[in-house]
């Protein structure tokens, strides 16, 4: 084995050490844990509304500045919450 496949052996192994540290830590504090389902929570549920604005989009009969501030409100409720 090269030193440079040795190298990238030893970065590779760098990262998956540090993502399973990460995983638990997640798995182990109870603040993180719930702060990581509330954002899965608000990440589906934003996409699915985004879904549903693009779709109707047709539909609202507004203009393309008003559909904007209403998907800035939607990003800004979900900030807002989260900190």
């Amino acid at each position: 084995m090269s030193e440079k496949e040795h190298e990238e052996t030893r970065s590779l192994k760098s990262v998956v050490v540090a993502v399973v540290r990460k995983v638990f830590l997640l798995l182990i504090t109870p603040e993180v844990r719930w702060k990581a389902c509330i954002v899965f929570f608000l990440w589906g549920a934003t996409s699915i509304i985004y879904y549903g604005v693009s779709l109707n989009s047709y539909n609202l009969s507004v203009s393309i500045s008003v559909l904007t501030a209403l998907i800035m409100l939607l990003e800004e409720g979900q900030c807002w919450y989260l900190c």
